[in-house]
């Protein structure tokens, strides 16, 4: 069950979406506060909270006004950059899609408020060079670290990532659909815009199957936060509700519609989205609802909240479906992909695996002993795991 921090936080959440009028008052605001912080939500303490600023400290709601207008101002330095990015891609006819930031902000009540992170790019793939002899001119270094789907740019404050697929991919019954679908994804653009920008979009059907993908990836390698759970949300309530005659065989194509309808349900339940904008989902048990927003404030922002990696410890994506998912197969799973994507040398000498083999479980070690309750640690791990194995179970993500 949810502790108070928790509600109040989502209380919060559901005062910023929809300018709901619920009391949040004797709360602990220093808990709420990093709470926020690690679900990726801690810019909607303002707008959340700004007619009710005399129950909370002053120091700390000064914090969170100046979080909410640095937060303006770079995202008007990041949408600078898109913008002439998007103008040199227009002028040499590449063809391109944004993905995340800018377009889930539009579907926000303050689209501008929205935090971004980074700026994430569609292109064909055989334009992947060429976009990056452009980045690396306009001063930007390309990351050492290694995906099967994206290149990551870097320069001062700004990231670009440079997709020609939108996530990686386990083998499974669904996902060879998801590949034929993503294949189109340049083919059907839109143009979206907001506070005088314009940008190119995915097809609101393709939108949601993105947004799903990336929550799923990122839900089983570190954790998904509050801040993935409300762009679900707000792109479900601000989308154009003809869209699911078309998107909902898709995802039932992809494997991915009870997934769609198990986070929208959560989205009614715990976020205070109005059912009408949802009318395809069905009924999803209380158990499963609670186990996805307990996986949802376990994980975090990307992982931000679990600092052990305790929960997807052993478990690996790549082997999603398989009777190996769960327990040591999936541990010594997880390590070698650990390693290929932090070490990306191991991936071409692969002869070090065994070395990193030791080395991975010896630094959880290290960190757990540190802690107070270390023994518990390692028992908190294995009950975690066996609890999502449960979720994961009833997702039936990519299964057709």
């Amino acid at each position: 069950m949810l502790n108070s921090p928790q509600e109040a936080l989502l209380a919060i959440i559901q005062r910023t979406l929809w300018s709901k009028d619920i009391p949040v008052e004797n709360a602990d605001w220093g808990k709420i506060e990093r709470l926020a912080k690690q679900q990726g939500v801690l810019w909607m303490l303002y707008p959340g909270m700004k007619n009710n600023k005399n129950c909370i400290p002053a120091e700390l709601f000064k914090e969170w006004r100046s979080v909410t207008h640095s937060g303006v101002l770079y995202n008007e330095q990041l949408n600078d950059f898109q913008s002439e990015l998007l103008a040199w891609l227009d002028g040499r006819g590449i063809r391109a899609a944004i993905l995340k930031g800018t377009s889930c902000s539009r579907y926000y009540p303050y689209p501008s408020i929205r935090p971004l992170g980074d700026i994430d790019i569609l292109v064909d793939q055989e334009n992947m060079s060429i976009l990056a002899e452009y980045l690396t001119f306009s001063g930007f270094c390309s990351s050492n670290i290694q995906h099967g789907f994206h290149i990551g740019y870097y320069r001062d404050e700004i990231t670009v990532e440079v997709h020609y697929r939108c996530s990686e991919l386990p083998e499974n019954s669904g996902t060879r659909a998801v590949i034929a679908a993503e294949n189109g994804f340049l083919d059907s653009i839109e143009f979206a815009k907001y506070d005088g920008l314009t940008f190119p979009v995915l097809s609101e059907s393709n939108q949601a199957l993105m947004l799903l993908m990336h929550m799923e990836r990122h839900m089983q390698e570190d954790g998904i936060g509050l801040r993935q759970l409300c762009d679900w949300a707000m792109f479900v309530y601000g989308s154009n509700p003809e869209h699911w005659k078309e998107t909902i065989p898709l995802l039932k194509s992809c494997g991915l519609f009870m997934y769609a309808e198990i986070l929208t349900a959560v989205c009614i339940k715990y976020l205070g989205m109005d059912s009408s904008y949802a009318s395809w989902v069905s009924e999803v048990s209380e158990k499963i609802a609670i186990d996805m927003i307990e996986d949802i404030f376990r994980g975090g922002n990307m992982g931000d909240a679990d600092a052990q990696n305790a929960g997807s410890l052993f478990t690996d994506r790549s082997l999603m479906g398989t009777q190996t998912f769960w327990g040591l197969n999936g541990m010594f799973a997880k390590m070698r992909n650990l390693a290929y994507r932090k070490w990306p040398i191991v991936q071409r000498h692969r002869i070090l695996l065994p070395v990193f083999y030791l080395y991975i479980p010896l630094i959880y070690v290290v960190h757990s002993l540190a802690r107070k309750n270390a023994k518990r640690n390692v028992f908190s791990a294995i009950k975690i795991s066996s609890r999502r194995k449960r979720l994961y179970n009833a997702l039936h993500l990519y299964e057709v």
